[in-house]
């Protein structure tokens, strides 16, 4: 089984990319996924989308993160596909780390009650612990 740590860059390679400090890696990492998550919006170009990056609402990583999963229970009701991804988090040990789409996935089917989540579809677009049984 891979070891997702060894894909991390070292502070030296974070400074080759002009980087100085750890904030600006979070920042950089941040808006990277941001970026990705546009190109995926921009595909599902008519179908009406929310995001939910996780920066914004869970702290802490693995799958006993905190965070308010209401958000994904009760949108607007309009039939939206909500939009999600793995992201950097702030972690009150660690000072941040890296939350897992694989683990917000757990949390979403393990906690939600029929009536609050119904996930036909999940779509990952990256292995992770369910490509490695």
């Amino acid at each position: 089984m891979p070891n997702p740590e060894s894909n991390l860059s070292t502070f030296a390679e974070s400074e080759r990319m002009g980087l100085t400090s750890q904030e600006e890696a979070v920042d950089s990492v941040r808006q990277d996924m941001l970026e990705l998550n546009k190109i995926i919006l921009d595909s599902l170009d008519g179908i009406k989308r929310q995001t939910l990056s996780p920066h914004t609402w869970a702290l802490g990583t693995g799958s006993l993160f905190q965070g308010d999963l209401e958000h994904f229970y009760f949108l607007d009701n309009d039939n939206s596909i909500v939009v999600t991804h793995g992201d950097v988090v702030d972690d009150a040990e660690k000072k941040f780390g890296i939350l897992s789409g694989d683990d917000i996935a757990v949390r979403l089917v393990m906690e939600a009650s029929p009536d609050q989540f119904k996930a036909v579809h999940m779509i990952f677009a990256m292995t992770g612990v369910y490509s490695y049984p």
